[in-house]
């Protein structure tokens, strides 16, 4: 993929366009209450993904693998990671990522949430293992030299590995409703630092997966991703001060 261009999206989807222009709305209304107000308002835990949230061109600008074959995903976003380090240490980000638990702490609101989506799943069947031509593994679009570099994490909230290289790492989710994609990338700047970032692609099944990702989409923004996040911030700070 060249750096102009952007996967394929679909025209006739009003309420993502609507949902996307509101969110940039948002954002731009938090820039206008200036330097002190942002620094407060950024503090509280639920917009702490906006305040790591990256321009789509942070990822486009890049000649990642993942884009060679997801072109009709829609890119839902990209985020900066907290995970400042050298060349080498992108396999640590995966493993801190992938170590992400709490979608099985009982109690945890996190852990709640999924409590409450597999039981949903179980009632309407969103989860059962569906041979589907038309929504096939993207292990079936991998390129020959990927499919030879198989991650041997195993990521969470049911996602499955696809590959995992020296500065990529992806993992897939399949189910009635959605397929989605998590996108990890070890990106260097221009003097010469590397630091993570995570990008979020999905084909919602239809008219059922594009009801379910606008319900979901609170819960996502609000809980989901800020804890996740978070998680990656305080495993990171604490690696690095263990080894200092």
């Amino acid at each position: 993929m060249t750096t102009s261009e952007t996967p394929a999206t679909d025209n006739n989807d009003s309420f993502w366009t609507d949902l996307r222009s509101r969110t940039v709305e948002w954002h731009d209304a938090i820039l206008g209450l200036g330097c002190v107000g942002r620094t407060v308002l950024y503090q509280l835990p639920i917009l702490y993904p906006l305040r790591m949230k990256l321009p789509d061109s942070a990822h486009f600008s890049r000649q990642w693998r993942i884009d060679e074959f997801t072109r009709d995903f829609r890119f839902e976003g990209v985020w900066a990671l907290p995970t400042p380090g050298m060349p080498d240490d992108f396999p640590r980000l995966v493993q801190t990522l992938t170590s992400f638990d709490e979608a099985r702490q009982p109690g945890s609101l996190v852990g709640m949430l999924f409590v409450m989506r597999e039981a949903l799943g179980r009632v309407f069947g969103w989860d059962k293992t569906v041979d589907d031509p038309s929504r096939p593994s993207l292990r079936h679009r991998l390129p020959l030299d990927l499919r030879d570099v198989p991650s041997t994490v195993t990521p969470p909230m049911g996602f499955t590995p696809l590959y995992q290289i020296d500065d990529e790492w992806a993992a897939e989710l399949i189910n009635r409703t959605v397929h989605g994609v998590i996108h990890l990338g070890w990106a260097q700047d221009g003097a010469g630092n590397y630091r993570g970032q995570m990008a979020m692609l999905v084909k919602p099944n239809g008219l059922l997966g594009r009801a379910y990702l606008a319900a979901i989409t609170p819960f996502r923004y609000l809980i989901i991703y800020p804890r996740l996040l978070r998680w990656v911030d305080r495993k990171w700070l604490a690696y690095n001060d263990d080894r200092s």
